[in-house]
């Protein structure tokens, strides 16, 4: 049995979900848990990815909207048609490639629960670096005070 529970049925549940999870993540990378287990190299690699993976989409999701935010402010007249193009990868893959790949039906849904994980984890990770976390809801329970508000604070970041 690998969990137990429910799963979210509303946006703050799975921010404070994803959020949980991130966190864990990185408590154990600044903890010698993973030495004292004697873990295989293997084991730490596959951990250690996962830390990238989450350092890598919280970093792009504000790093990636930045040249085009950059261009249309302060060189619009720098502009050209063909500066579009590479915006066009990530749209095909989303709206025709994704579709067609998936197993069952694939809605654009899909894009703002990995904006919402993205800066759940980027907030992590901000924790982190602070030495401090939000507070641990279950996923399901309702949240009082501050860990309701990180996640509302996470979602109103992500729109």
């Amino acid at each position: 049995l690998v969990a137990k529970g429910t799963s979210p049925d509303e946006v703050t549940s799975f921010v404070n979900q994803q959020y949980r999870w991130a966190m864990g993540n990185l408590h154990l990378l600044g903890t010698p848990v993973l030495k004292r287990m004697r873990a295989p190299w293997r084991m730490r690699l596959c951990f250690y990815e996962g830390v990238v993976g989450y350092l890598t989409t919280a970093v792009n999701t504000f790093a990636a909207p930045l040249p085009p935010l950059v261009m249309m402010f302060w060189y619009p007249d720098h502009i050209r048609p063909w500066h579009v193009l590479p915006l066009l990868a990530p749209l095909w893959l989303w709206h025709v490639l994704l579709p067609r790949i998936s197993r069952t039906r694939w809605r654009v849904e899909v894009i703002r629960a990995n904006v919402l994980t993205s800066v759940a984890a980027a907030t992590a990770f901000w924790h982190t670096l602070r030495g401090r976390s939000a507070a641990w809801v279950p996923t399901g329970a309702q949240s009082k005070g501050s860990s309701g508000s990180m996640a509302r604070r996470v979602v109103g970041v992500s729109l």
